[in-house]
């Protein structure tokens, strides 16, 4: 069960209403949506520098507008794309490839100061319930199972806006989804400020590592370097199922693989496997039994 799911029910005990998406959005439309293809071909030029007004695709929504080919078209192109201008809070999801992806977007955040929505994707607005609290709610795990079952399954994921509207959601009051909007958001942003504080200190640790390690590292010009052999002794493992059960244990490429009633070395060894994960290296200190390794 989601945090949303677990908020509406704490909300609402006595149970919500669910509504098909058709009914709680008064727009759901796409590019194709302003006429036929040929009509697409003869109004809509792609331009690759700036013009008029910007194309903005789902991947660029998803990279932030940080694409070095950003597509742009003139204003006879935008007012024909008058059904998907994205000047207006609403929601972006696409409907071919990448199906599931479900983006919140506001005017104030747009990349251009006129945008319209490409192709392969689907707009919704809402004026009648909180476009955050459905934002939210399209990314749940039965929301997204239920789109799962419209979504082609062969080929490139698609699906298309009237299975779409189809599909049911959980509508409480308007108080309640925006209380629940209020904590969805409080909670995204403490877990976003944890994932940030902890990037931070794992990279501050491993700088730390590297430090020590190139210390401990820089050896002086005048030590001399020598074979294995001549400071190691270096022994191969032997085949353990030749032994009875006991308790010492037996090393493999994963770690202890068993347990016999012999063992091999009481001292600490270095334990290198001789083949699969060959820079798996294990240091033992305690008794360990024969070995499918080679140890030092």
């Amino acid at each position: 069960m989601s945090k949303l799911d677990e908020l509406i029910q704490q909300h609402c005990p006595d149970g919500v209403e669910y509504k098909q998406i058709g009914e709680v959005f008064e727009t759901v439309t796409d590019y194709v949506a302003a006429g036929s293809f040929a009509d697409l071909r003869k109004n809509v030029k792609y331009i690759n520098s700036p013009d008029y007004a910007m194309l903005v695709r789902t991947m660029d929504i998803k990279n932030g507008y940080t694409s070095s080919n950003p597509v742009y078209i003139d204003e006879n192109a935008f007012n024909y794309l008058w059904r998907v201008h994205l000047d207006k809070e609403c929601i972006v999801m696409p409907n071919i490839g990448n199906c599931g992806e479900v983006y919140h977007l506001l005017p104030k955040n747009n990349p251009y100061n006129r945008c319209a929505l490409a192709p392969n994707a689907i707009l919704l607005r809402t004026e009648s319930a909180s476009t955050r609290y459905l934002y939210h709610v399209l990314q749940t795990p039965l929301f997204q199972k239920q789109l799962s079952k419209i979504v082609s399954p062969t080929g490139q994921t698609k699906f298309n806006k009237t299975e779409l509207k189809k599909l049911e959601v959980p509508i409480p009051a308007l108080p309640v989804q925006r209380e629940i909007v209020r904590i969805l958001d409080e909670f995204s942003l403490l877990s976003a400020e944890l994932a940030a504080e902890l990037a931070a200190e794992l990279a501050a640790r491993k700088q730390q590592y590297e430090f020590y390690r190139d210390q401990l590292l820089s050896f002086d010009t005048n030590i001399t370097e020598k074979n294995l052999s001549d400071v190691l002794r270096i022994r191969n493992g032997k085949d353990y199922k030749r032994f009875g059960q006991g308790k010492y244990p037996v090393y493999g490429t994963g770690g202890i693989i068993a347990y016999i009633d012999s063992f091999a070395y009481n001292k600490p060894s270095v334990l290198i496997p001789r083949k699969g994960s060959l820079d798996k290296l294990y240091y033992v200190e305690d008794v360990f039994g024969n070995l499918k390794v080679i140890s030092f």
